[in-house]
């Protein structure tokens, strides 16, 4: 009894380490992923930061994804891939599934005069998103918010935050970029918003190929149309050459034989003739006659 009481804490340490444990593998598998903005150069009011917060989280956890939005004029004498990929290190840990939209406002300065925004990506963001699907898909969508001159955000947006672009635009690019984050993490839809987008920016050259594809194919049909409509119908007569041709008309009849016997008789007297050696004799026609 005794053994069992100094026993006992160690029990009840024990319990209460395995539901502590059970408690982190719970969390763990509910996949609560992070969420960051760096606004670096004051483009966001407080009230659009918190709200797009908000739309990042709901991204981050339906795509299993860390999401950060970095605004900056200074990549601190790295190049802009370079400095998109320290971000993300920083924030969420170098190979994390993580993905960070990089926006730079250095436009102005000669030494970043070949800079562009960069989207950088580790763990299986890489694998969801292709270079192509984020130069030609995804980045057309961040920027279709950004241009956006009459851009609506969440309470007072400022104006003029940079060169003329107000925080409504940069709010606009982050819903963009929750956006394609969440229509390209599935493949299916991808494909789908590929092929879209593909039509959106080429729509003038589908509609002159479909009316050039249109009219070829009727001046083919009208063509061979034509052709037939010339032709007069051929009789048979046409068909057969009266020189190589020679009909012959025969009829085979069946020919049928009757056989008729006669039975000669001798006579005792001694001085009857045997039958059927002459023509005279009365009966069928003669002894052994055909007729056909």
């Amino acid at each position: 009894m005794k053994k069992c009481r100094k026993l006992l804490p160690a029990l009840i340490f024990a319990v209460l380490m395995i539901t502590a444990a059970l408690l982190t593998i719970t969390a763990s598998a509910e996949g609560k992923y992070s969420v960051a903005i760096d606004d670096l150069d004051d483009c966001l009011t407080p009230m659009e930061e918190s709200s797009l917060l908000q739309i990042m989280q709901k991204t981050a956890d339906k795509t299993k994804l860390n999401i950060g939005f970095c605004i900056t004029a200074d990549l601190k004498g790295k190049s802009d891939e370079l400095y998109s990929d320290y971000v993300l290190d920083e924030r969420f840990g170098h190979g994390s599934d993580s993905i960070v939209l990089l926006m730079v406002n250095t436009y102005d300065k000669p030494q970043y005069a070949a800079v562009t925004d960069e989207i950088s990506t580790s763990g299986v963001a890489i694998s969801k998103f292709s270079k192509s699907i984020i130069e030609n898909n995804m980045f057309p969508r961040i920027y279709k918010g950004f241009d956006n001159k009459n851009a609506v955000s969440v309470g007072v947006p400022k104006s003029n935050v940079y060169k003329g672009y107000s925080s409504a635009q940069f709010y606009q690019a982050g819903v963009g970029f929750c956006e394609a984050i969440e229509t390209f993490s599935n493949p299916f839809a991808a494909f789908w918003a590929t092929i879209g987008d593909y039509i959106a920016k080429n729509v003038t050259a589908l509609v002159i190929g479909i009316i050039v594809a249109t009219i070829f194919a009727l001046m083919v049909a009208n063509s061979t149309k034509s052709k037939y409509s010339k032709k007069k119908p051929i009789s048979a007569d046409k068909y057969l050459d009266r020189r190589n041709t020679r009909v012959v008309n025969q009829v085979d009849r069946f020919v049928r034989e009757y056989t008729t016997s006669v039975r000669i008789s001798s006579s005792s007297s001694g001085g009857g003739r045997s039958g059927g050696g002459g023509g005279h004799s009365s009966g069928h026609g003669g002894g052994g006659g055909r007729h056909r």
